[in-house]
């Protein structure tokens, strides 16, 4: 996960083509002699971070803000999604930020979007290597048994491929939603 300095489109890590997250934290008139000096500026040029087909998440922005985001996003293809207050997940258990200002606590918000939306795309990215890796073995399974010469590392293979499997299982009830 990378922070930029400025952000946006002439941010140096906007360099990274294919993110699995991107987010926007909570805008002001900051950088304006290289951002802009309207709000729907600023946003454009944050919004240069986006990607299509790649979440990316922000908080409550102004009017202005916010529809500059959106519109960037439809033309860009990006799934432009507003990061769930931190009070959603204060029922579960207590939490705080350490820093001072009600923008601290919305872009801890988003922080938490952003780590959940990355767990989310990692447990994918294995569940294809997992799917992948079980359709070698099966092919390697099975052309052993046409030839009738099962290896004892193919066998631990096919065991190990099962317990990852049952162990992705396991942990889908963490970051999967019902």
């Amino acid at each position: 996960m990378l922070e930029v300095g400025i952000g946006g489109r002439i941010d140096a890590t906007n360099i990274i083509k294919a993110p699995a997250v991107t987010g926007i934290t909570s805008m002001g008139f900051d950088h304006m002699e290289l951002l802009g000096d309207t709000l729907d500026k600023i946003a454009a040029e944050k919004a240069g971070i986006m990607r299509k087909g790649v979440p990316c998440f922000t908080v409550p922005q102004p009017t202005e803000a916010m529809q500059s985001l959106q519109a960037c996003a439809t033309a860009i293809g990006a799934d432009l999604q507003i990061a769930e207050s931190l009070d959603a997940f204060k029922s579960q258990q207590p939490l705080s930020v350490g820093l001072a200002g009600d923008h601290q606590i919305l872009n801890a918000s988003l922080a938490v979007a952003l780590v959940h939306s990355w767990e989310l795309h990692r447990l994918e990215a294995a569940n294809a290597s997992i799917s992948s890796s079980k359709l070698a073995a099966t092919a390697t399974a099975a052309t052993s048994a046409t030839n009738g010469s099962y290896k004892p590392e193919q066998l631990q293979q096919q065991q190990q491929l099962t317990n990852a499997a049952a162990r992705l299982e396991q942990l889908r009830q963490y970051v999967l939603p019902d």
